[in-house]
Protein backbone atom coordinates (compact mmCIF):
# COMPACT_ATOMS: atom_id res chain seq x y z
CA UNK A 1 0.00 0.00 0.00
CA UNK A 2 1.54 3.39 -0.80
CA UNK A 3 0.00 6.93 -0.44
CA UNK A 4 -0.42 8.62 -3.80
CA UNK A 5 -1.63 12.35 -3.75
CA UNK A 6 -3.13 13.61 -7.09
CA UNK A 7 0.08 13.10 -9.12
CA UNK A 8 -1.12 13.73 -12.56
CA UNK A 9 -1.38 11.08 -16.06
CA UNK A 10 2.10 11.67 -17.06
CA UNK A 11 3.87 10.57 -13.95
CA UNK A 12 2.23 7.53 -14.09
CA UNK A 13 4.26 6.69 -16.98
CA UNK A 14 7.45 7.92 -15.18
CA UNK A 15 10.85 6.42 -16.66
CA UNK A 16 11.25 4.53 -13.20
CA UNK A 17 7.98 2.26 -13.83
CA UNK A 18 8.36 2.69 -18.12
CA UNK A 19 4.41 1.23 -17.81
CA UNK A 20 1.61 3.17 -20.18
CA UNK A 21 -1.16 4.40 -17.99
CA UNK A 22 -4.11 6.64 -18.33
CA UNK A 23 -5.70 8.64 -15.77
CA UNK A 24 -10.29 8.52 -14.90
CA UNK A 25 -12.32 10.34 -12.49
CA UNK A 26 -12.74 8.66 -9.05
CA UNK A 27 -8.93 8.35 -8.60
CA UNK A 28 -8.35 5.32 -10.52
CA UNK A 29 -5.22 4.54 -12.46
CA UNK A 30 -5.60 2.05 -15.20
CA UNK A 31 -3.06 0.59 -17.37
CA UNK A 32 -4.46 0.44 -21.13
CA UNK A 33 -5.67 -3.01 -20.46
CA UNK A 34 -7.48 -2.86 -16.93
CA UNK A 35 -7.20 -1.01 -13.54
CA UNK A 36 -3.90 -0.86 -11.96
CA UNK A 37 -4.72 0.90 -8.57
CA UNK A 38 -6.72 3.65 -7.18
CA UNK A 39 -7.05 5.97 -3.93
CA UNK A 40 -9.81 6.32 -1.83
CA UNK A 41 -10.62 10.12 0.25
CA UNK A 42 -12.73 10.82 3.33
CA UNK A 43 -12.78 13.85 5.77
CA UNK A 44 -14.30 13.39 9.07
CA UNK A 45 -14.35 15.25 11.62
CA UNK A 46 -10.98 17.21 12.40
CA UNK A 47 -9.36 14.35 10.45
CA UNK A 48 -8.61 13.83 6.80
CA UNK A 49 -7.96 9.98 5.08
CA UNK A 50 -6.54 8.81 2.55
CA UNK A 51 -5.16 5.28 1.43
CA UNK A 52 -4.42 4.23 -2.29
CA UNK A 53 -3.70 0.69 -3.21
CA UNK A 54 -1.74 -0.17 -6.63
CA UNK A 55 -1.13 -3.41 -8.09
CA UNK A 56 2.65 -4.78 -8.68
CA UNK A 57 2.15 -8.43 -8.47
CA UNK A 58 -0.61 -9.46 -6.87
CA UNK A 59 -2.03 -13.16 -7.18
CA UNK A 60 -5.02 -12.04 -9.48
CA UNK A 61 -6.92 -15.49 -9.87
CA UNK A 62 -7.54 -14.61 -6.00
CA UNK A 63 -8.23 -10.97 -5.98
CA UNK A 64 -12.42 -11.42 -7.11
CA UNK A 65 -12.83 -13.74 -4.19
CA UNK A 66 -11.12 -11.39 -1.39
CA UNK A 67 -12.98 -8.58 -2.61
CA UNK A 68 -16.43 -9.58 -3.18
CA UNK A 69 -19.31 -10.66 -0.86
CA UNK A 70 -19.86 -14.44 -1.36
CA UNK A 71 -23.76 -14.34 0.55
CA UNK A 72 -26.34 -14.31 -2.77
CA UNK A 73 -29.13 -13.47 0.04
CA UNK A 74 -27.64 -11.07 1.70
CA UNK A 75 -29.22 -7.65 0.16
CA UNK A 76 -27.37 -3.97 1.74
CA UNK A 77 -28.13 -0.67 0.91
CA UNK A 78 -24.37 0.64 0.86
CA UNK A 79 -22.84 2.14 -2.23
CA UNK A 80 -22.26 -1.25 -4.86
CA UNK A 81 -19.25 -1.35 -6.32
CA UNK A 82 -18.18 -1.87 -9.89
CA UNK A 83 -16.49 -4.27 -10.94
CA UNK A 84 -13.35 -3.48 -13.19
CA UNK A 85 -10.46 -5.55 -15.28
CA UNK A 86 -7.57 -5.61 -13.37
CA UNK A 87 -3.75 -5.61 -13.96
CA UNK A 88 -0.45 -5.71 -12.26
CA UNK A 89 2.29 -3.47 -13.16
CA UNK A 90 4.45 -6.05 -13.71
CA UNK A 91 2.90 -7.29 -16.87
CA UNK A 92 4.09 -4.00 -18.95
CA UNK A 93 6.97 -3.92 -16.99
CA UNK A 94 9.12 -7.49 -15.59
CA UNK A 95 11.47 -5.25 -13.47
CA UNK A 96 8.95 -3.14 -11.49
CA UNK A 97 9.24 -3.52 -8.15
CA UNK A 98 7.66 -2.02 -4.69
CA UNK A 99 10.55 -0.35 -3.99
CA UNK A 100 10.47 0.95 -7.37
CA UNK A 101 7.09 1.91 -7.48
CA UNK A 102 7.67 3.97 -3.71
CA UNK A 103 10.60 6.05 -5.59
CA UNK A 104 8.64 7.17 -8.64
CA UNK A 105 5.80 8.06 -6.57
CA UNK A 106 8.33 10.23 -3.92
CA UNK A 107 9.52 11.91 -7.40
CA UNK A 108 6.92 12.67 -9.14
CA UNK A 109 5.34 14.12 -6.05
CA UNK A 110 8.28 15.78 -5.64
CA UNK A 111 8.64 17.29 -9.48
CA UNK A 112 4.72 18.54 -9.74
CA UNK A 113 4.34 20.40 -6.00
CA UNK A 114 7.98 21.84 -6.19
CA UNK A 115 9.49 19.65 -2.99
CA UNK A 116 12.73 19.94 -2.48
CA UNK A 117 12.73 18.19 1.30
CA UNK A 118 13.80 14.47 1.45
CA UNK A 119 11.15 11.67 2.38
CA UNK A 120 10.85 11.64 6.35
CA UNK A 121 10.72 8.43 7.69
CA UNK A 122 9.28 7.27 10.66
CA UNK A 123 9.96 3.49 12.66
CA UNK A 124 7.70 2.12 15.42
CA UNK A 125 10.00 3.47 18.21
CA UNK A 126 8.70 2.68 21.53
CA UNK A 127 8.64 6.38 22.11
CA UNK A 128 6.36 6.56 19.43
CA UNK A 129 3.91 3.45 19.99
CA UNK A 130 3.28 5.33 23.85
CA UNK A 131 3.01 8.52 22.78
CA UNK A 132 -0.50 9.51 24.03
CA UNK A 133 -2.38 10.99 20.74
CA UNK A 134 -0.55 8.17 18.82
CA UNK A 135 -1.87 5.24 21.47
CA UNK A 136 -5.17 6.80 21.41
CA UNK A 137 -4.89 6.55 17.76
CA UNK A 138 -3.86 2.78 17.47
CA UNK A 139 -6.10 1.73 20.44
CA UNK A 140 -9.38 3.66 18.59
CA UNK A 141 -8.74 1.71 15.11
CA UNK A 142 -9.21 -1.63 16.91
CA UNK A 143 -12.29 -1.34 18.97
CA UNK A 144 -15.34 -2.42 17.45
CA UNK A 145 -16.91 1.40 16.92
CA UNK A 146 -14.22 1.90 14.38
CA UNK A 147 -14.39 -2.17 12.75
CA UNK A 148 -18.01 -2.08 12.48
CA UNK A 149 -20.03 0.71 13.67
CA UNK A 150 -20.56 2.22 10.17
CA UNK A 151 -21.41 -0.73 8.50
CA UNK A 152 -23.84 0.19 6.58
CA UNK A 153 -27.81 -1.34 6.91
CA UNK A 154 -27.74 -4.91 5.04
CA UNK A 155 -30.53 -7.70 5.39
CA UNK A 156 -29.16 -11.42 5.74
CA UNK A 157 -31.71 -14.43 4.65
CA UNK A 158 -30.53 -18.30 5.51
CA UNK A 159 -32.43 -21.39 5.78
CA UNK A 160 -31.45 -24.42 7.91
CA UNK A 161 -32.97 -28.22 7.57
CA UNK A 162 -33.48 -29.33 10.89
CA UNK A 163 -34.77 -32.74 12.25
CA UNK A 164 -37.91 -30.75 13.81
CA UNK A 165 -38.35 -28.61 10.39
CA UNK A 166 -37.12 -26.07 8.07
CA UNK A 167 -36.35 -22.93 9.87
CA UNK A 168 -35.85 -19.59 8.02
CA UNK A 169 -34.33 -16.42 9.12
CA UNK A 170 -34.15 -12.67 8.26
CA UNK A 171 -31.72 -10.80 10.48
CA UNK A 172 -31.38 -7.06 9.77
CA UNK A 173 -28.57 -5.53 11.11
CA UNK A 174 -26.94 -1.36 10.68
CA UNK A 175 -24.04 -0.12 12.31
CA UNK A 176 -22.82 -3.47 13.26
CA UNK A 177 -25.64 -3.91 15.00
CA UNK A 178 -29.32 -6.18 14.95
CA UNK A 179 -32.00 -4.18 14.20
CA UNK A 180 -34.42 -7.16 13.64
CA UNK A 181 -34.61 -11.19 13.55
CA UNK A 182 -37.81 -13.15 12.13
CA UNK A 183 -37.31 -16.97 12.30
CA UNK A 184 -39.66 -18.98 11.22
CA UNK A 185 -40.16 -22.43 11.70
CA UNK A 186 -43.01 -25.04 11.90
CA UNK A 187 -41.30 -27.35 14.22
CA UNK A 188 -41.49 -24.54 16.86
CA UNK A 189 -43.32 -23.25 18.93
CA UNK A 190 -44.13 -19.45 18.00
CA UNK A 191 -43.84 -18.17 21.86
CA UNK A 192 -40.02 -19.99 21.32
CA UNK A 193 -39.73 -17.76 17.92
CA UNK A 194 -40.64 -14.30 18.79
CA UNK A 195 -38.82 -14.90 22.31
CA UNK A 196 -35.39 -15.62 20.17
CA UNK A 197 -36.13 -13.07 17.49
CA UNK A 198 -36.66 -10.54 21.03
CA UNK A 199 -33.63 -11.48 22.23
CA UNK A 200 -31.51 -10.66 19.14
CA UNK A 201 -32.45 -6.82 18.65
CA UNK A 202 -29.61 -4.71 19.89
CA UNK A 203 -26.69 -7.71 19.97
CA UNK A 204 -23.78 -6.73 17.56
CA UNK A 205 -23.75 -8.54 14.85
CA UNK A 206 -21.20 -11.25 14.67
CA UNK A 207 -20.76 -11.34 18.05
CA UNK A 208 -23.61 -12.95 19.67
CA UNK A 209 -22.71 -15.25 22.47
CA UNK A 210 -23.98 -18.76 22.61
CA UNK A 211 -27.41 -20.16 24.20
CA UNK A 212 -25.64 -21.74 27.04
CA UNK A 213 -23.74 -18.33 27.74
CA UNK A 214 -26.58 -16.23 27.44
CA UNK A 215 -28.39 -15.11 30.55
CA UNK A 216 -31.70 -16.54 30.45
CA UNK A 217 -32.70 -15.49 34.00
CA UNK A 218 -36.37 -14.15 34.50
CA UNK A 219 -37.14 -16.95 31.76
CA UNK A 220 -36.05 -19.95 33.03
CA UNK A 221 -39.59 -21.08 33.85
CA UNK A 222 -40.45 -20.26 30.21
CA UNK A 223 -36.91 -22.38 29.02
CA UNK A 224 -37.92 -25.52 30.65
CA UNK A 225 -40.97 -26.00 32.30
CA UNK A 226 -43.20 -26.87 29.43
CA UNK A 227 -45.32 -29.54 27.89
CA UNK A 228 -42.77 -29.62 24.59
CA UNK A 229 -40.03 -31.41 26.21
CA UNK A 230 -37.64 -30.57 23.25
CA UNK A 231 -38.54 -27.15 23.87
CA UNK A 232 -34.70 -25.96 25.55
CA UNK A 233 -33.10 -28.98 22.54
CA UNK A 234 -35.07 -26.48 19.97
CA UNK A 235 -34.18 -23.26 21.21
CA UNK A 236 -30.66 -24.10 21.46
CA UNK A 237 -30.10 -25.07 17.98
CA UNK A 238 -31.88 -22.00 16.48
CA UNK A 239 -30.24 -19.74 18.32
CA UNK A 240 -26.94 -21.55 17.93
CA UNK A 241 -27.19 -21.78 14.18
CA UNK A 242 -28.08 -17.86 13.64
CA UNK A 243 -25.10 -17.00 15.67
CA UNK A 244 -23.00 -19.50 13.20
CA UNK A 245 -24.75 -17.77 10.33
CA UNK A 246 -23.64 -14.12 11.15
CA UNK A 247 -20.03 -14.76 12.61
CA UNK A 248 -18.98 -16.60 9.27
Amino acid sequence: MILVYNVPLGYWEHELLAAPATYELQSDRNSEDGRAGCSAYKIASKRAYHHGTMLISTKLDTLGDLLHATKETMVTKGVASVRSPVQNLQRFNPAITHEGFVEASIQAFQEVYGVEEKPHYVEETENILNAPEIRKGMEELKSWDWQYGQTPEFTYSVSRLFDFGLAKAEITSKHGVILSCKVDCPGVHSETLSRINQRMIDMRYGFIKSFEEIDWDGEKEWKWNDDDGDRPLRTGEIWDWIREETSS
